[in-house]
């Protein structure tokens, strides 16, 4: 009987067929597999070749199945890179957003226990209707220092401030002393009952009145300040006694 004949190598990497006395494949170069006679494959073996290892058999694929395996892969880990970076970053932002944020306790202005915290140095001409003043002896003096501590109402004070502003017209000519004491003192009485709702002559508080002089009238002083104290004895107070009834 004639033996059938061999089929031609097959190659294990691109799947080409071979000349029979081929050892490795004539287009890719990689290893041959010779099969069996067509009698033999049918006897025993349905695929008409010799059995392959596991790690030969899946050598079978595709041309540039590999490559685009490692493609892949690398895409996978490039992703993987991008994903971590963008964590650190957005991490790092909010951990600097967090810290620089100020705490409650830092944000606060400590309170402090001292009457003078909030005082401040003014002097005649920023005196302001409400501005409450520390005056020592204010019910014996005929004049305001050049600077005076303002502080707050509800803190320990012995003037009250009640009007302030520019009463004269600076073209006038100075009225001489008389006329301005009796014009200032006309226009205090009117602001003081305005201010704490009872005339300065039956309330328990009477004032004294800032004036020009003939010297700072040449100056172009035209101001007139009334402040408020407790009388008789000046003594401190601290509440304001506007609207007060006092």
């Amino acid at each position: 009987m004639t033996e059938p004949d061999a089929a031609p190598p097959m190659c294990l990497e691109c799947g080409a067929d071979n000349a029979e006395t081929a050892q490795v494949c004539a287009r890719c170069g990689a290893p041959l597999a010779h099969q069996l006679p067509a009698a033999a494959g049918t006897a025993g073996d349905s695929r008409g070749s010799i059995p392959l290892p596991d790690e030969l058999a899946g050598r079978r694929d595709r041309p540039g199945a590999r490559r685009t395996a490692l493609i892949v892969a690398g895409a996978g880990l490039v992703l993987l890179v991008a994903v971590t970076v963008l964590v650190a970053s957005v991490t790092m932002i909010i951990t600097r957003l967090v810290s620089s944020r100020p705490s409650a306790s830092s944000a606060r202005p400590a309170a402090s226990s001292s009457p003078t915290a909030s005082a401040s140095q003014v002097t005649r001409d920023q005196l302001r209707p409400g501005d409450c003043l520390q005056v020592p002896r204010i019910d014996t003096i005929s004049e305001l220092p050049h600077l005076i501590t303002a502080v707050p109402c509800t803190q320990s004070h012995t003037g009250e401030v009640f009007f302030a502003d520019h009463v004269w017209p600076r073209s006038m000519a100075y009225p001489g002393d008389g006329a301005i004491d009796n014009q200032a003192k006309a226009r205090c009485d009117a602001a003081f009952t305005a201010y704490d709702g009872f005339s300065p002559d039956i309330s328990n508080f009477t004032y004294m009145r800032e004036t020009p002089t003939r010297a700072s009238w040449s100056n172009g002083d035209r101001s007139l300040q009334c402040i408020a104290y407790y009388n008789p004895g000046g003594l401190p107070t601290e509440y304001s006694i506007k609207g007060s009834y006092n």
